[in-house]
């Protein structure tokens, strides 16, 4: 059985510091609640890549930080990140689940920080 270890926060901080949506879609599930800007849709791991990829072009990446790092239970985990761009702030929420011996992204928040 694979614990969560910070295996997957490496790869989701180095994934925004990269702006690499193709890296960060390899941890997602199959199907994802993705939320830029309060709109949240539930997609396919391949629409939220194509969602991420717009969002990098239209914002440059010049840091990522956790704030909160909690492994909540065994069943799954959450991170919170500030993500700072050329054009705003953000707050970051990334919650996992666990998926056979797999920990996925389910639900990805990016918020604009006012």
């Amino acid at each position: 059985m694979h614990t969560q270890t910070n295996s997957e926060g490496k790869v989701i901080q180095e994934s925004f510091i990269t702006e690499d949506a193709k890296k960060l879609s390899f941890l997602m599930n199959e199907r994802i609640s993705l939320g830029i800007d309060d709109n949240i849709q539930t997609c396919s791991k391949n629409q939220a890549e194509i969602i991420l990829k717009r969002f990098f072009i239209k914002h440059k990446v010049e840091a990522f930080y956790f704030t909160k790092n909690t492994n909540a239970n065994s069943i799954d985990g959450f991170y919170k990140a500030k993500l700072i761009t050329e054009n705003a702030n953000y707050s970051v929420t990334v919650s996992l689940i666990q998926h056979s011996n797999d920990w996925l992204i389910h639900r990805l928040i990016i918020n604009k920080k006012i």
